[in-house]
């Protein structure tokens, strides 16, 4: 994958021109003072919410945090396709639906073009549960099913439940969180 980045710099020059002169000697000095800003690019995340969890039957929806972009002005897309009953306002940037079917927690990206300018959204996760927080990992005790070696897991009922030694192994479970 061939991925461009724009650099937005900001460039400032300031001129200024001294002369003092006497009877016999005239003098002139030139100073240039450059002033370079690194500025911050447009972008586009969901990230604040990541994993964007759905859950089945539940509307829900998400709106995507924007610099530098006016969302009235250009599209939004998303690749790869939302899965039916979730749907990306193309003029928005936000995402939202009541899903009737479960997901795995799947990888999607947000585009937004204006003018021919592309600004791409970091990766994020989308995952719709069977029910309210049923792929949370557990955070406390041990999990219905699981022993004190292996506490974690998620009760989402779309999977046999599976223990976890880690906490952070748990919520990479494409059915948890």
């Amino acid at each position: 994958m061939n991925i461009r980045k724009k650099l937005y710099i900001s460039i400032l020059a300031i001129q200024t021109f001294s002369c003092s002169f006497s009877w016999l000697n005239i003098g002139c000095d030139i100073y240039c003072q450059v002033i370079i800003s690194i500025l911050e690019p447009p972008s586009i995340t969901y990230n604040s919410y990541s994993p964007l969890i759905f859950t089945k039957n539940v509307n829900t929806s998400y709106t995507p945090e924007t610099k530098k972009i006016t969302p009235t002005e250009g599209i939004f897309a998303i690749a790869p396709d939302l899965p039916t009953s979730l749907y990306l306002d193309n003029s928005t940037g936000i995402i939202s639906g009541t899903p009737t079917q479960t997901l795995i927690k799947s990888t999607y990206r947000v585009q937004y073009e204006n003018a021919g300018n592309i600004v791409q959204s970091n990766q994020f996760y989308i995952l719709i549960e069977e029910s309210f927080e049923s792929g949370a990992c557990n955070t406390t005790g041990i999990f219905p099913g699981c022993s004190p070696e292996q506490p974690y897991s998620c009760s989402d009922t779309i999977q046999p439940t599976t223990c976890y030694r880690e906490l952070s192994h748990c919520k990479q479970d494409v059915y948890c969180y």
